[in-house]
């Protein structure tokens, strides 16, 4: 069976089409799109990068197939472009139907609904009318993601949700007799597993085997989080045996670590980005894991993917309470309120509370979810093929 998936982001960004999308790789033939909208500077509009855009191509990734999507740029706040920009990518989507005789596609809000003759449903990984509006991204748009979604929505056989916050908030915008199952974000268990012994995992990193690590693993780009971490960093200035770790890029990063140096913080390491091995390393040697949120409308129907990832090598969790987190039910998460200072006092709490991998968290395996995902989408007489 083949199958077309239209993500919701470019393809180098983190989401949890690539997991779904590189599991049902290992039984389908899977095919994905991709577009470039990172040209921000004049001198980008005469690059190679962006000539290049315009030019179809396509290449392999994990056992994924992924079509690039030639784009107008800048598009944002150009109505007419981005409707040029639509019918390049619906173009895009009726060659990969035809090429590859797509049995099945799943779409997103990144381009209206068309007949492409053949069995339509969409993956609705986020709020993502909440999100862009939280973002501060211009209420127009939010209303377009809004139709584009309805349109996918109103094809659809079937309708994948990330929660069950995400269902109930979408349910008047689903028809009665559309079918809506709750296919959560996961993590890879046979990747994502605890050590009995950090310190060589430590060791490994250049980190201090005797010391407690607090980690954020994950973007910093929202000035709240920084701000929240920074509290925690002249905190740990009075526990000499606890360093804090933030491995990822964002906007937020540089921002940071101009006030650590200007304070003189100790203990505070900047890991960078990291991939593959090194970044498991770096989740399997911290005790505490956390999740800096501001509580938002779109959080509160997240299912954070470093939650889990930080759950499945048995670290505690720190995380605002969220709805959705709380409906999960795991066993290492400690609550705190949507505040700085709680928020810090609960990670130095988390440090004397023993992790543990929670019992439920076989339900979030990749590899389980995208079987359960086509199950519930493909028919049987398609699963087969």
């Amino acid at each position: 069976m083949n199958i077309l998936w239209i993500p919701h982001a470019p393809w180098h960004v983190p989401q949890r089409e690539h997991y779904l999308l590189q599991a049902l790789a290992q039984t389908y033939h899977v095919v994905a799109t991709d577009w470039d909208t990172d040209f921000r500077r004049l001198a980008d509009y005469v690059s190679s990068r962006y000539v290049r855009n315009f030019i179809p191509t396509h290449f392999h990734d994990r056992g994924v197939t992924v079509y690039h999507a030639p784009r107008v740029s800048p598009a944002l706040y150009f109505t007419a472009v981005r409707r040029y920009n639509d019918r390049l990518y619906q173009h895009t989507l009726a060659h990969i139907v035809r090429k590859h005789q797509i049995d099945w596609v799943i779409g997103s809000f990144v381009v209206p609904y068309q007949d492409l003759g053949v069995p339509v449903s969409i993956d609705v990984g986020d709020d993502n009318v909440a999100y862009w509006l939280e973002g501060g991204g211009p209420s127009d748009y939010a209303r377009e993601i809004q139709i584009n979604e309805d349109s996918w929505i109103r094809a659809s056989q079937h309708v994948t949700v990330v929660s069950n916050v995400l269902r109930e908030r979408l349910q008047s915008r689903i028809p009665r007799t559309t079918p809506v199952t709750v296919i959560p974000n996961g993590v890879d268990l046979k990747t994502y597993v605890p050590v009995r012994d950090r310190g060589p995992v430590k060791r490994a990193l250049g980190l201090n085997p005797s010391h407690h690590y607090i980690a954020c693993i994950g973007s910093l780009n929202r000035v709240n989080e920084m701000k929240r971490l920074l509290a925690l960093a002249r905190r740990i200035q009075t526990e000499p045996s606890v360093s804090l770790v933030l491995v990822g890029t964002g906007a937020m990063i540089p921002v940071l670590r101009a006030q650590i140096d200007k304070e003189r913080l100790q203990r505070v390491i900047l890991a960078g980005f990291q991939t593959d091995v090194r970044l498991l390393q770096y989740f399997q040697a911290c005790e505490v894991g956390l999740c800096p949120y501001r509580v938002t409308p779109g959080l509160q129907a997240a299912a954070p993917l470093r939650l889990l990832q930080y759950s499945a090598v048995g670290a505690t969790v720190v995380i605002p309470v969220l709805e959705e987190v709380q409906k999960m039910g795991f066993s290492n998460v400690l609550f705190c309120h949507d505040s700085d200072d709680n928020f810090v006092e609960t990670a130095i709490q988390a440090l004397d509370v023993p992790g543990h991998v929670p019992p439920n968290i076989n339900a979030y395996d990749w590899g389980h979810l995208a079987n359960e995902l086509a199950e519930v989408l493909l028919p049987k007489d398609l699963r087969q093929r």
